[in-house]
């Protein structure tokens, strides 16, 4: 019996730490923001990264047309 009520009392108090960092977000871009900010990236990655887009021969134009626009020739 005392074991059980160790074990609920566990719980218990593993459910409030969840739900005292609990955060809720109205979109999926917010979310992803949270995120970022809270996990930095490996230097690893971003060398890799770093690297990758200095080889690029032919980055892409600062202003690129969208995708309908070249589509109907706009």
């Amino acid at each position: 019996m005392n074991n059980r009520l160790q074990h609920s009392e566990k719980a218990d108090q593993d459910l409030k730490a969840t739900s005292q960092s609990r955060q809720d977000f109205a979109s999926a871009e917010e979310l992803l923001q949270a995120d970022r900010s809270q996990t930095p990236v490996p230097p690893a990655v971003g060398d890799r990264i770093a690297d990758s887009i200095a080889r690029d021969p032919n980055p892409p134009p600062a202003a690129t047309r969208s995708w309908w626009r070249r589509l109907f020739g706009h």
